[in-house]
C-alpha cells in the first residue's frame, strides 16, 4: 500500500544532519515493523482492508457518532467475534489509540493556580507544590480525607502550533496541490481569536488570560526569530518566520488582550482620552462610539426587535430612556403637544425618520479598521462562534469538558491527517461538502442547481457561445497561435495592428477551424482527440437553462434566480491589466453530443466608466452602461465575487471577495485573487501611528 509508506514518510523520520535529506532509510527498523504491521490484511485472504485502514476506519466512526468509550469497547468486543479467526480487528479504543499513537501530535497538560495566578511551568514554578502568589495548592485535596490526589486542581491543555505546521510542511500531498507553499515569501500571519474561550466554566480567565497565553507567547516568540522546517517538495531545510498579526475578539475582550481601558469616559482604546463621550442624566449610562461588528448586529437588532414588540422586562423604552431622548434633542421634530404623550406611554415607541438617521449614526464606527485591516468579513466573529458549536459536540463526559474536547479534537485531527492517504476507503470520501460538485459523466466540470427548462438557441447567440467555447477551450488552443500565424502572412497589416488581428481571428476562427479538423480527421498521420471533433462541430440548437450551478467550490445562481444569497456575482481576469466584473443572467449547460459544458451569459460593468478604484478597495456601476460584448464565458473561468451597494441611492457596489467553500480540497487556489485587500503604503491611509514615541 502505498498511501501507508507515504504517510509514516512524511511522519517518521530523523530531521536531516549536515544536509542529509530525510528518507524511510533513516528511519530505525522500530518504524520499518510499524509498516509492515500495517499492512497485514484485516484477516487471510482478505484484500479490501488492512489492519491500519480498519483501525482508521472504526476510529473515524467513533469519532463522527459520538460512542461512548465504554460502548465502542463492547462494540469492538462484538466485531471481533463476527470476522474468521486469526484476525487484526482491534481488540478495543486502547488499542486503536496505541496504533494511531505514530499519527497523534498530541498536546501540553500544564498545571495552573486555581485563582489564575500562574503556569506550574519553567524552572521556577515546574516543581512547586504552592501557588507563590496566593499559596494555593496546586493538586486536588480530598475534602474528606485532606489526602492529595494528585491530580492538578486546574489543568491547561496546549495544543503548540509550531509541530502542527511543520506536519504541514512535511506532507508531501499539500505540494501536489500548492506547489508554491514553501517558496511564499511573506512566511506566516496568525490571527488570534479569544472570543467564547472559556475553558474553566462558569469563572471565566478575564484579566488573567495572559497567564494561559504564555505557551503560545513562547511559541510566537521561536518563530518570530525563525524556526528550521524540512520542506517534504524541494527536500531541502528553510527558515520558517511567523507573526502574530492581529486579534479577533469582541469589546470586553479587547481590554483582557491589550491592557487597556475600554470602560468608563475613556471607554474607546483607540481615542483615548480624546473619546467622544457623555453621561445620560437620568439612565446613566456612558455612550461610546465604537462597537465589535458581530455583536453590533446581535444585540442592536436583538435590541430594536424587543422595543418594538414590547417584549416585558427586555424593551429598551422606559421612561428615563424617553426623558434622555428629549434631552438629546432626539424628539425635537414632535409636536409639544404629543411629545407627553410619548414620554409618559406604555406603549412601543417609534422613531420618525430623522429620529432612525441620528440613532443609526450613533451605532457607527470609524474608518481606521477598515482602512488598516480589509473588509469586516475578514476579521469578524462569526466562523469562530460557529466552531464553538463543534467544539461543544465534542463533550462526552460533562464531568471534565476541557479533557473531553481536547481527546476529541486530537482524534478528529487524527483521522484528517490519515484520511489524506486513506482516500480510496468509502468512510474517508462518503460526506459531501455543500458546494461539491455531484459526480456527472456528461457534464465536462460542475454540477447543476434545480431542475432546468429547455430554450432554442438564436442563430446569433449559437455562433457567439460556440466561438467562446472554441476560444478558450485546452483543445482548441494550439490553433489559435496557427491562425494568426496564417492571417499575418496573408495581411501584413495585421502584423502591427494587433487589435485587427484579433477581430479578424475571431471572426473567421470557426469557419478557419472545421475544415482543418475535417481534414486532420482524415489524415491518418495526425490524430485528433474525440473532444475536439464534437466541439468545433458545435453544440447542438437546444440547451438547458438553470438557476444554479456548482464549480470549484462556488455555487452560483443567476440574478433571476430570487434566491437569499447573493451568488450572481461574477469576475474574470482577460489578461493582467483587464478585470471584467459583472452579473450572471442565464447559466447555459450546451450538448456537444456525446458531453455537456456549461457556460455564463453576464452582463458586465463598463471597463471605462463603470470599474474604479477608491481608498483600495474595487468599486463597480452595476445599474448604468451595462456592456453585453462578449457575453459568455466558460463556467470554470468565473471567480465568484460579492457586490456591497454604497448606499441606497448609489449605483457603486464594492467588490468584496471570499474563499470557496472547501477551498482547502481544491487543485489550485488563487491567494492573490481572494486576499483581503489591496496593499497600501501606511502614510496613504491617513492615519494617526499613536503608538510612534518621539525618541
Amino acid at each position: 500500500m502505498l498511501e501507508v509508506h507515504q504517510m509514516y514518510e512524511d511522519i517518521c523520520f530523523q530531521l536531516p544532519v549536515e544536509g542529509e535529506s530525510p528518507s524511510l532509510m533513516n528511519v530505525d527498523d522500530r518504524y520499518q515493523k510499524k509498516i509492515s504491521n500495517a499492512e497485514v490484511p484485516l484477516y487471510p485472504g482478505c484484500t479490501k482492508y488492512s489492519k491500519l485502514s480498519t483501525t482508521l476506519i472504526m476510529y473515524t466512526l467513533k469519532a463522527e457518532s459520538g460512542l461512548s468509550n465504554s460502548g465502542f469497547d463492547k462494540f469492538m468486543s462484538v466485531f471481533e467475534d463476527m470476522l474468521p479467526e486469526a484476525n487484526t480487528f482491534p481488540e478495543s479504543l486502547s488499542t486503536v489509540k496505541k496504533t494511531l499513537k505514530d499519527f497523534d501530535l498530541g498536546y501540553e497538560k500544564i498545571d495552573a493556580c486555581v485563582n489564575d495566578c500562574i503556569l506550574f511551568r519553567g524552572k521556577d514554578y515546574e516543581n512547586l507544590q504552592k501557588c507563590p502568589e496566593c499559596d494555593a495548592p496546586r493538586y486536588k485535596v480530598n475534602s474528606r480525607t485532606g489526602k492529595i490526589k494528585g491530580v492538578g486542581a486546574k489543568v491547561l491543555r496546549y495544543f503548540p502550533i509550531i509541530p502542527r505546521l511543520q506536519r504541514m510542511f512535511l506532507s508531501a500531498s499539500v505540494y501536489k496541490k500548492y506547489p508554491t507553499f514553501a517558496s511564499d515569501p511573506r512566511n506566516l500571519r496568525f490571527g488570534l481569536a479569544t472570543d467564547g474561550f472559556n475553558p474553566f466554566s462558569p469563572k471565566q480567565p478575564g484579566n488573567d488570560i495572559d497567564v494561559y497565553l504564555q505557551p503560545l507567547i513562547d511559541d510566537l516568540k521561536l518563530l518570530w526569530d525563525g524556526v528550521d522546517m524540512y520542506d517534504a517538495y524541494s527536500k531541502a531545510m528553510f527558515n520558517l518566520r511567523g507573526i502574530l498579526m492581529w486579534t479577533i475578539n469582541d469589546f470586553p475582550a479587547y481590554r483582557n488582550l491589550s491592557g487597556l481601558t475600554n470602560k468608563g469616559e475613556f471607554a474607546c482604546p483607540v481615542c483615548g482620552p480624546e473619546t467622544c463621550s457623555y453621561w445620560l442624566p437620568l439612565a446613566q449610562l456612558l455612550v461610546r462610539h465604537n462597537l465589535d461588528v458581530m455583536h453590533i448586529e446581535k444585540n442592536v437588532c436583538e435590541s430594536v426587535l424587543d422595543t418594538i414588540l414590547d417584549v416585558k422586562e427586555k424593551s429598551k423604552i422606559r421612561v428615563a430612556s424617553r426623558r434622555d431622548l428629549e434631552l438629546q434633542e432626539l424628539m425635537e421634530d414632535v409636536p409639544e403637544e404629543a411629545r407627553e404623550d410619548k414620554l409618559d406611554s406604555s406603549g412601543p415607541y417609534t422613531f420618525t425618520k430623522s429620529e432612525k438617521a441620528k440613532f443609526l449614526r450613533g451605532c457607527g464606527c470609524k474608518g481606521r479598521e477598515a482602512k488598516l485591516c480589509g473588509p469586516v468579513h475578514y476579521r469578524w466573529m462569526y466562523p469562530f462562534e460557529r466552531y464553538m458549536k463543534v467544539l461543544k459536540g465534542y463533550v462526552r463526559n460533562r464531568a471534565a469538558p476541557e479533557g473531553s474536547i481536547s481527546e476529541n479534537y486530537l482524534a478528529d485531527e487524527c483521522v484528517r491527517f490519515c484520511g489524506r492517504y486513506m482516500k480510496n476507503s468509502s468512510v474517508f470520501s462518503s460526506k459531501r461538502k455543500r458546494n461539491d460538485r455531484v459526480e456527472n459523466d456528461t457534464i465536462i466540470e460542475g454540477s447543476t442547481l434545480l431542475k432546468g427548462r429547455s430554450l432554442q438557441l438564436t442563430d446569433e447567440i449559437h455562433k457567439a457561445v460556440h466561438l467562446c467555447v472554441l476560444i478558450n477551450s485546452q483543445e482548441t488552443e494550439p490553433y489559435i497561435e496557427v491562425h494568426k500565424e496564417e492571417l499575418r502572412w496573408s495581411d501584413q497589416h495585421l502584423i502591427t495592428d494587433s487589435n485587427l488581428l484579433e477581430k479578424v481571428h475571431l471572426e473567421n476562427f470557426v469557419e478557419w477551424l472545421q475544415p482543418k479538423i475535417k481534414l486532420e480527421a482524415d489524415s491518418t498521420s495526425v490524430e485528433s482527440s474525440e473532444m475536439l471533433h464534437y466541439l468545433v462541430k458545435g453544440p447542438r440548437r437546444y440547451a438547458m437553462s438553470h438557476f444554479g450551478f456548482i464549480i470549484n467550490g462556488n455555487r452560483f445562481h443567476t440574478k433571476e434566480a430570487n434566491v437569499s444569497t447573493q451568488d450572481y456575482g461574477v469576475h474574470i481576469e482577460a489578461d493582467t491589466l483587464s478585470n471584467y466584473y459583472g452579473i450572471i443572467k442565464h447559466i447555459l449547460v450546451l450538448d456537444f453530443y456525446k458531453f455537456r459544458l456549461a457556460v455564463f451569459l453576464c452582463d458586465w460593468a463598463n471597463m471605462t466608466s463603470g470599474v474604479k478604484k477608491v481608498d483600495g478597495f474595487t468599486l463597480v456601476n452595476l445599474h448604468e452602461g451595462l456592456s453585453k460584448k462578449d457575453p459568455f464565458i466558460l463556467t470554470s473561468h468565473a471567480k465568484q465575487v460579492f457586490y456591497s451597494r454604497d448606499n441606497e441611492k448609489s449605483s457603486w457596489y464594492v467588490v468584496l471577495t471570499a474563499p470557496p467553500r472547501g477551498f482547502d480540497d481544491l487543485e489550485q487556489f488563487d491567494e492573490i485573487f481572494y486576499g483581503s485587500t489591496v496593499d497600501q503604503e501606511p502614510s496613504a491611509l491617513d492615519i494617526e501611528n499613536k503608538d510612534d514615541v518621539e525618541s
